[in-house]
């Protein structure tokens, strides 16, 4: 007698369908596998590596209120050390961006960002782009709108910062920057065109 089983996993990303059934003769399973994903949009992003070879944290959270988020920044600042924090809401429930300017090695930056409650897929968004980056939207997506600046929530003050994200956060989202380390060498911040998940 055949054996069926069938499986559909869905999560924000994506539909999962499993099937797996077993052949008469063979006593074998055949397993078919399918994955849906959402149709994907252009966005401009901005990414978190400095010109010096630093990175910067930046931190997805999707399915966190915005008490936990500021909670979290609090402790990552004492558990690294960090300067100041940077909350960004989204438009949807539960979703904000967090950013802090402290400059880091590319494993000290990954280390803080394991050691958050960010999205799972964000914290392997390298892996996936191949490149030792990660990016934060910070124009529209769709019909979506863009972040919109919160709080800052304060840090340490004697951690290299950089400048040039600062300056954006200042310029782009009116946001209350610390600029005491300013220098007149301010550093270029790389923006891309990047393709992401129409979850709309």
């Amino acid at each position: 007698m055949n054996k069926m089983k069938q499986e559909i996993v869905s999560n924000k990303s994506y539909h999962h369908f499993l099937l797996k059934f077993q052949l008469p003769i063979v006593r074998h399973y055949v397993q078919f596998s399918i994955q849906l994903f959402p149709t994907m949009k252009k966005a401009l992003g901005m990414t978190n590596r400095c010109e010096d070879g630093k990175y910067v944290i930046f931190l997805d959270y999707d399915d966190m209120t915005y008490t936990e988020v500021v909670d979290e920044a609090h402790r990552l600042i004492e558990d690294f050390h960090l300067g100041d924090f940077y909350i960004f809401s989204l438009d949807r429930p539960d979703s904000y961006h967090a950013i802090c300017c402290t400059k880091l090695t590319v494993q000290k930056c990954q280390d803080v960002i394991n050691a958050s409650s960010a999205d799972q897929a964000f914290k392997q968004a390298p892996r996936f782009f191949k490149r030792n980056r990660w990016i934060l939207r910070i124009g529209k997506k769709g019909k979506r709108d863009a972040p919109n600046f919160e709080i800052r929530i304060h840090g340490y003050k004697d951690q290299p910062e950089a400048i040039g994200h600062l300056l954006f956060l200042k310029d782009y989202y009116g946001a209350d920057v610390n600029l005491a380390n300013d220098n007149p060498n301010n550093e270029k911040v790389q923006f891309i065109n990047y393709e992401t998940f129409n979850r709309v």
